[in-house]
Parts: structure tokens; C-alpha cells; sequence
């Protein structure tokens, strides 16, 4: 059923009702009219001179009354039917603007809706295009061409045993690994080692002794063999396959042999590495 509503309508309800009120009142006093004339005929018919008493004019009084009463009654009817009739239509006037609201908001909804499903389907799109290059596998190698540079250097004390400098962390903080003419690779850590470096399964192992990091015997300086390892721990890859080692971690060790006078040593460190700059 239409709801809809308009006040032009509205007028034109109220119009059709006050009318019948009009032909209401018409009716009572033709009614009244009628009474009357019946009285004057059945006065006639019984030959009685007019009587100018109260009672007849008491009685005429009543009958007006009543139709009176009943008019005003029809009145007051009609009133309160147009005001159940404005209130009717102002509920269907409102109910008919608060469905015209939802049904637009169901469409922009609906709108809303189409978009965000399209997006999701673009979405899963791209996420089935990256899902189907998985598993990847990615190089950590180390060589020339991703290494070479300045590296900051943190140790870690894994292991200590007879040296004075045990429980002491190297205070350089600092490591360069160059490439030499010939084309090998050079880690030097200024005051601890600089030794080569060789390519070991992926990763990079270097030896070499020094008389700089173990205090002398009474026979004279005392030699310790250091060891490096360095091995990729973090690794980026680009879209075009550019692959940059941006983290490394190693193993050194420090060990000194039993000699008159001086027992054996051994220092273990781990050591994380990362880019300068």
C-alpha cells in the first residue's frame, strides 16, 4: 500500500468531511421542520383552538434542544475524526520520508559494498601472484661483491680460560674487509688480527697468529693462533634480484699452546656485524 502523503492531499480529506457535516446539519433541521409542521396539522384536525399554554412551547423547546445536542455532537465527532486524520497522515507523512531515507542508504550501501568487493577480489588477485613465487630461495654466500666495506663489530664472550684478559670485551668496535690486487678478501680488525679470508661451503674462514694479543713469557713473546668465521645473517633481496648482505655474525678464537713457564689459553667470542652507514 502507498504510504505517501502531501499536504495538498491532506486539504483535500479534511474538504470531503466537512461537508457531510453541512448536510448533517441540513437534515436535523429539516427533521425539526417536519415536527413542527406534524404538530400544526394534528392541531388543525382536532378543531381546538391554537393553545398558547407553557406546555406546547415547553415541548417545542425541548425538541430544538435535542437537535442542538446532537448537531454540536456531530460537530465535535467530525473535529476529532479530522485530527485523528491530520495525525494518521502525518505518521504515514513521516513513515513514507524515513523509507525514502533507507532506500537510500541501502543503495549507497550497496554501492559501497560493490566497490569494497572489488577491491577485495584485486586484492586476492595479488596476494595468489606473490603465493605462487614461494617457496624462495635465496643465496647467502658471501664473496667479494657483498661484503666488502666498513663493519661495525659487537663480541660477545663465549669462552675464556687461563688469560689475564678474561671477562674483558675487545674494546674495537670496528672491522674492514677489503679487497686486495689480487682479488682475495682481507678482514683487518685494527689491535686484534688481519688475516685472509677463503670461502669455505658459503662462508668465509680466515687464520693467523699474532704476539700482540697474549702477554709474553720469560722466554720471550708468546704466539696466539686466531681463527675468524663469518657467515651471512642477514640477507635482502630486491625485486630485481639484487641481493645485499646487510647483517654478518662470526666465531673468533684466540689459543696459545702450553709453553715453559706458561700454561695453554683459549678465548672463544661471537661477534655480530653490521653495515657502517
Amino acid at each position: 500500500m502507498d504510504m505517501t502523503s502531501s499536504p495538498g492531499r491532506r486539504r483535500q480529506r479534511r474538504r470531503s468531511v466537512r461537508p457531510w457535516l453541512a448536510i448533517g446539519t441540513v437534515v436535523c433541521l429539516g427533521l425539526a421542520a417536519c415536527s413542527s409542521d406534524d404538530s400544526t396539522d394534528a392541531g388543525d384536525s382536532s378543531g381546538t383552538p391554537e393553545d398558547t399554554s407553557g406546555g406546547d412551547a415547553g415541548g417545542d423547546t425541548g425538541t430544538g434542544g435535542d437537535l442542538a445536542d446532537q448537531v454540536a455532537a456531530a460537530e465535535a465527532e467530525v473535529a476529532r475524526l479530522t485530527e485523528e486524520l491530520d495525525s494518521a497522515t502525518a505518521a504515514a507523512d513521516a513513515a513514507a520520508a524515513a523509507a525514502d531515507e533507507a532506500a537510500a542508504a541501502k543503495e549507497e550501501l550497496s554501492t559501497q559494498l560493490a566497490a569494497e568487493t572489488e577491491r577485495a577480489d584485486e586484492a586476492e588477485g595479488t596476494l595468489e601472484g606473490i603465493a605462487s613465487i614461494f617457496p624462495v630461495t635465496i643465496d647467502s654466500s658471501l664473496d667479494n661483491s657483498v661484503i666488502a666495506g666498513t663493519w661495525n663489530i659487537r663480541y660477545e664472550e663465549v669462552y675464556c680460560d687461563t688469560y689475564a684478559f678474561c671477562g674483558t670485551i675487545p674494546r674495537v668496535g670496528q672491522a674492514t674487509i677489503a679487497t686486495t690486487p689480487e682479488r682475495f678478501l682481507r678482514l683487518d680488525i685494527p689491535g686484534i688480527l688481519s688475516a685472509g679470508l677463503f670461502s669455505v661451503s658459503g662462508s668465509l674462514y680466515g687464520i693467523t697468529d699474532s704476539t700482540q694479543l697474549v702477554a709474553p713469557c720469560e722466554n720471550g713473546p708468546r704466539i696466539a693462533r686466531l681463527t675468524v668465521t663469518l657467515y651471512a645473517d642477514g640477507v635482502t633481496l630486491t625485486v630485481d634480484g639484487t641481493r645485499t648482505v646487510q647483517e654478518m655474525a662470526a666465531s673468533i678464537t684466540v689459543a696459545s699452546p702450553n709453553e715453559d713457564g706458561c700454561p695453554g689459553g683459549l678465548v672463544f667470542y661471537g661477534a655480530q656485524l653490521t653495515r657502517a652507514g
